[in-house]
């Protein structure tokens, strides 16, 4: 889920830790002005909201690794390394609706997931994320929430907003994917012609006789 349509959040992310000049000299570039400049809206919301039904949430691989291999002097020559690689994750949270599934990723953790794709930094935050409102839930419980949809390089930023149960004035913001449910097969066309002839009366008396009483075929009740 965490793409590139995440490029405006990780501007915003690398802005807060490297400051007002990088953020005047990555807008200087006219691919990405565009994103440079939002608005905000004053509108009332309260009828922009649906409802869903938790599901659950896990861990998924954002697609990148962190490098904490460190090596140093061993003694006599050698060389000792120690750390590892190890898989970034992110927690996802699905909540199903009537006509399919929303997978959501917090804010913060498609932020950090994609500056690690785009300047192979790793976020650093001085608090932990707070307890979101999907973090209470359990499987079957109704949630209430609304969506925005921003056009970004690359595509569609789609952001879902749930209030809190315990401040409904304060929202959590998710970003998003849809996943519909799948469209019901449609009927096929016949392919029995033998079915076909014997109920429109196509054939002799003979031949319905002979083709429409046999095993599989609909009989037509006319048969001499």
């Amino acid at each position: 889920m965490t793409n590139d349509k995440n490029v405006l959040i990780a501007l915003n992310e690398f802005v807060a830790a490297r400051g007002t000049l990088h953020w005047l000299l990555i807008c200087s570039a006219p691919a990405i002005l565009a994103m440079c400049t939002t608005t905000a809206s004053a509108k009332d919301k309260s009828s922009q909201y649906q409802q869903g039904t938790y599901i659950t949430a896990n861990l998924a691989a954002d697609g990148t690794t962190t490098n904490n291999i460190t090596c140093g002097d061993g003694g006599i020559g050698g060389t000792v390394c120690s750390g590892g690689v190890n898989v970034n994750t992110v927690a996802i949270y699905r909540m199903k609706v009537d006509d399919g599934v929303w997978s959501l990723e917090t804010y913060q953790q498609a932020t950090d997931a994609t500056m690690r794709r785009m300047f192979n930094e790793e976020p650093l935050h001085f608090k932990k994320e707070k307890e979101n409102p999907l973090d209470l839930l359990k499987n079957g419980d109704k949630v209430l929430f609304r969506v925005e949809r921003h056009k970004k390089i690359g595509g569609t930023e789609v952001d879902i907003f749930i209030p809190f149960a315990d401040k409904p004035d304060k929202e959590a913001k998710f970003v998003a994917t849809f996943v519909p449910s799948l469209t019901p097969a449609q009927p096929t066309r016949p392919t029995d012609n033998v079915q076909a002839m014997c109920n429109a009366h196509k054939l002799s008396p003979e031949l319905e006789k002979k083709f429409c009483s046999s095993p599989g075929a609909v009989s037509t009740g006319t048969e001499k």
